[in-house]
């Protein structure tokens, strides 16, 4: 008897909304190496199972729903604060999406943190090429370190302005929750970009702690 197919995804393991089916099929998929992904997540796939229990259900499901969206459609739609604790994977989700992006010959940035992008924008000089996919790019990804500068939302803001400028959205990951970067906010400039993550705003989720499981701030 052959083998069975299913009905809602076509054993691709991704159904017609981007969404994960749960027929489970075909979900170990061997990507190609990508030369400007450092070694140690050359074989790393994001996977919300690996992950403590209490961020598999909102963390995890996020994540994989923003990587299956990014398979489908090449991009995704929406700027995004995603707020969780060191050691969740956030880097291995981060060169998931961008070895599957590069490997569609669709422009990619490289994955860098508001330090290095804003001096990047800083510098009237600068024509290289980082600056161009950064432009160029549908989706980015900028990474929050948790030691954040005085003027992190001043940053923010001014990635937010220039990615919208040029027709792109961006997704922050931030080491620590949200609560952190508003108790470091001086301004209370933050609430002003919350929001459903069009144009220059962000859709905010948090999870911390097993109290913000849910996640939506």
């Amino acid at each position: 008897m052959g083998e069975k197919i299913c009905l809602k995804c076509g054993n691709t393991g991704i159904m017609n909304n981007g969404e994960p089916c749960d027929c489970k099929a075909n979900i170990d998929i061997d990507l190609p190496v990508v030369l400007s992904i450092p070694e140690q997540y050359q074989t790393a796939d994001f996977n919300k199972t690996m992950l403590p229990k209490y961020l598999q259900f909102g963390y995890g499901t996020l994540c994989e729903e923003i990587i299956s969206s990014i398979r489908v459609n090449k991009r995704f739609n929406k700027n995004v604060l995603i707020c969780a604790p060191p050691n969740s994977g956030k880097t291995v989700f981060s060169y998931t999406v961008y070895r599957i992006l590069h490997m569609s010959n669709v422009p990619v940035p490289p994955i860098l943190d508001l330090f290095e992008i804003r001096r990047m924008l800083a510098n009237v000089y600068n024509e290289g090429e980082d600056l161009k996919l950064l432009k160029s790019a549908k989706t980015a990804i900028v990474r929050v370190q948790l030691d954040l500068p005085p003027k992190f939302v001043e940053y923010i803001l001014s990635i937010l302005e220039f990615r919208v400028r040029y027709g792109g959205f961006t997704i922050f990951l931030y080491d620590g929750s949200y609560v952190d970067m508003m108790n470091a906010d001086r301004g209370g400039k933050l609430k002003y970009i919350k929001g459903d993550g069009s144009y220059h705003t962000v859709e905010v989720h948090s999870y911390f702690n097993e109290e913000e499981e849910d996640g939506k701030v």
